[in-house]
């Protein structure tokens, strides 16, 4: 009979340790599409801006799509890795004072 609760009480202890955390923070999608869409307008004016300097005004369309692209690619990239590192920062605290 002592073993059988020895075994329940480790049991206990395995699974509260290995369980998910109700608390896990995850990223905020809106601010990552939101963070996308305005570096997506900001490079959609570069690629206007590139075509209106490289004088190919039939290439338009494809700069403009082009750049919105890599716009709301940079800027959502951006915005998980900002997020990923505070989330980090608020699990593990700065790492800089152990030294």
């Amino acid at each position: 009979m002592d073993e059988s609760h020895s075994f329940c009480r480790d049991n206990y202890l395995i699974n509260l340790l290995f369980s998910i955390n109700k608390e896990t923070k995850i990223m905020n999608p809106r601010k990552v599409i939101f963070a996308g869409i305005i570096t997506a307008l900001i490079g959609a004016m570069f690629g206007l801006a590139v075509t209106r300097i490289a004088q190919r005004p039939q290439r338009r369309k494809i700069m403009l799509v082009t750049g919105a692209t890599l716009g709301f690619v940079i800027g959502a990239f951006q915005e998980s890795v900002q997020q990923q590192k505070k989330i980090r920062d608020d699990d593990y605290g700065d790492i800089n004072s152990w030294k």
